[in-house]
């Protein structure tokens, strides 16, 4: 049992389980203290044939900020992994060089800025992220290091 002097917090990862489990939160009048996102910048977009567009976590984030605000909550922080400005100048570099080789003409600047993280870090490095060898590495790196501050 949670003591009521206890802050509660959640690391909010934007999909099913986490979001459902803040839902419930709010439905049963909860406290929450502090919600944290931890944005890797590898986000995943899906095609919505209800919206005929693409659409991804990052377009949630202010749905589900302003539902939780409207009902007294905290607003999700958002926590981001920041390398050293020299390693994020490399991961840029590579996402940049990844956007000219597939000829991505409608990727902008604040794009590749994005992208710079765990997908820069990936192709600059010339692996894949740690799940791919039964590690966690990449979620502790991307993740649980961004949320740390918090």
């Amino acid at each position: 049992m949670v003591s009521k002097t206890s802050p509660i917090a959640w690391c909010w990862g934007a999909g099913w389980d986490s979001t459902a489990g803040i839902i419930e939160h709010v439905r049963r009048g909860v406290p929450i203290d502090l919600i944290t996102f931890a944005d890797h910048g590898g986000e995943k977009r899906r095609p919505d044939p209800e919206r005929g567009e693409q659409i991804g976590t990052y377009d949630f984030i202010p749905i589900f900020t302003n539902w939780l605000t409207d009902r007294g909550y905290p607003a999700p922080v958002i926590c981001k992994y920041q390398p050293r400005p020299k390693t994020h100048q490399k991961y840029a570099q590579a996402a940049r060089m990844v956007v000219e080789r597939l000829d991505l003409q409608s990727i902008t600047e604040v794009d590749i800025s994005r992208f710079a993280g765990i997908y820069g870090n990936m192709v600059a490095n010339e692996t894949m992220p740690g799940i791919a060898f039964g590690m966690k590495s990449c979620s502790v790196k991307w993740k649980i290091e961004a949320q740390e501050p918090y």
